[in-house]
């Protein structure tokens, strides 16, 4: 094999966005490789086999945007479509339980309404569980409805002005009722922006009118061949081998070369540190900005593009759960019933009016059977250290532990029965950051196209764009491979 090849176009990562890059280019005729360090594809996205299940979010040192359910997925399905990619997906099943400590109490949220129940009393009984109190009268609901209303038909335009604006600014401004204040930075709270009073309300508003074109919660994949979420990657995986695309899987990522302010190609290593160049006129990477400014030279990129990086870098965290593997599902202390939810348990920490997100649990294994043995169940319990500049990270591994002990505390007094259903069990960490936090914060990202430099592209976390969370990395994925594809054409067709 030789060491050196020839591409079309070259895919630097293997998360989301650089997967759906690579499959767009494929299917359109373009010869590419993707190259990524670790030797499975999906990044942080995905997930692992352990013990028979698969374990997701912090399960492995990539990068992009990690998760276990895929929420709002508009811009994967029209990426799929376009790609020719076959998705197997089932809704994901839905209910939203909060849980306050320290007051342990709890209560079902349905931001989205109940069946059955007219829009008023509904936002009555909304603001009732975000706030608690149980006094919310028709002018408050009324309240919260056109404050929800007026968010979700801000124009675009007026959106991205709104980017640089917080959530408690904006509320300030435009809400005088203080419980409708408070429910709505309860809502940032349960979405886990937290402290939510510091969120963009622009990127809230993208958020909100992303949820209501995509008219679902979102989906579980679904794909026998790849079970739990690696089935979000499988697809994309097909479509670039199907169309003849190289996948070079354990390859790091060296350099990307650049001459006289043109790509030229991509230099990778591999564990032995083997070096293989790819040359091609395009790079397309899904790299965050902060680890792209790592193979390539700083001064070729446009003015303030590090210190954005360094902006957004600031909002990330880390992250730590625990997995345990159940020989069946746990009984409610309160009913005496087996847990029947299969959404998530949000936990909320505090004493003052708004509460701050603390966490979460699910068991996984009510979306799809298919993430653990059959007859078994997977719990999972995780959250972020939501703090913002040098209190985004916990100091020392126990200080993290500490955290998620607090919600094991909790959930071993709400479930009669928790250690008894456990046959295995282990803590997840992961050093920062974790782009979840960055996603609704108030910074400007990153436009697809490197103006500073010819034939270089980012479709990534850190790329600007109106999507939700993983979604975002689809969404930038489309735009880098049309603005590639109106730039240079589709190639000729080969034999």
């Amino acid at each position: 094999m030789s060491a050196t090849k020839q591409f079309d176009a070259v895919v630097v990562g293997a998360s989301l966005g650089g997967l759906t890059s690579a499959a767009l280019l494929a299917s359109r005729g373009f010869r590419v490789a993707l190259v990524d360090k670790l030797e499975q594809p999906g990044g942080r996205c995905g997930s692992v086999e352990y013990e028979g299940y698969q374990i997701a979010f912090g399960h492995r040192d990539g990068h992009g945007v990690g998760d276990n359910v895929f929420g709002l997925p508009l811009h994967f399905f029209a990426a799929a479509r376009a790609a020719g990619a076959e998705v197997h997906s089932q809704p994901l099943a839905g209910g939203m339980r909060l849980h306050r400590l320290p007051a342990r109490t709890s209560a079902d949220l349905h931001l989205g309404g109940r069946a059955g129940i007219d829009r008023l009393s509904g936002a009555r009984e909304t603001v009732q569980v975000l706030t608690g109190d149980e006094t919310v009268s028709d002018e408050t609901a009324r309240g919260y409805l056109d404050a929800m209303r007026r968010l979700r038909s801000i124009s675009d335009e007026d959106q991205r002005g709104l980017v640089p604006v917080t959530l408690g600014d904006w509320l300030d401004q435009n809400v005088a009722d203080g419980v409708v204040r408070n429910a709505i930075l309860q809502v940032g709270e349960v979405m886990f922006p937290s402290p939510s009073e510091n969120t963009s309300a622009g990127r809230l508003v993208a958020f909100l009118q992303q949820a209501r074109a995509y008219g679902s919660r979102g989906i579980y994949p679904e794909d026998p061949e790849a079970p739990g979420m690696q089935g979000l990657v499988s697809p994309w995986v097909h479509v670039i081998e199907q169309h003849g695309g190289e996948l070079w899987l354990g390859w790091k990522p060296l350099e990307i070369v650049v001459e006289d302010r043109r790509v030229t190609g991509v230099v990778a290593t591999n564990d032995a540190n083997l070096v293989q160049e790819f040359l091609a006129p395009v790079v397309i990477t899904d790299y965050p900005s902060w680890d792209l400014l790592e193979i390539v030279d700083e001064d070729l990129f446009p003015t303030g593009f590090a210190q954005t990086a360094e902006r957004m870098r600031e909002y990330g965290n880390d992250f730590a759960g625990w997995w345990a593997g159940l020989s069946r599902l746990p009984t409610r202390r309160s009913d005496g019933h087996s847990e029947d939810m299969p959404g998530w348990h949000r936990v909320l920490w505090g004493d003052q009016a708004v509460k701050r997100y603390h966490g979460a649990f699910q068991f996984a294994s009510c979306h799809s059977p298919l993430v653990a043995p059959a007859g078994k169940h997977l719990l999972e319990v995780v959250m972020s250290h939501w703090g913002e500049g040098e209190g985004r990270r916990w100091r020392h591994w126990r200080d993290a532990r500490v955290a998620i002990d607090r919600i094991l505390e909790y959930m071993r007094w709400y479930y009669s029965d928790l250690d008894d259903c456990v046959e295995w069990s282990r803590y997840q960490y992961l050093s920062g950051p974790e782009m979840r936090a960055c996603y609704l914060k108030p910074v400007p990202r990153h436009p697809v196209k490197v103006a500073t430099v010819e034939g270089l592209y980012m479709a990534g976390s850190t790329s600007e764009g109106l999507g939700a969370y993983q979604d975002l990395e689809c969404e930038t994925a489309m735009t880098a491979v049309d603005l590639v594809e109106s730039e240079l054409g589709r190639p000729r067709s080969r034999p």
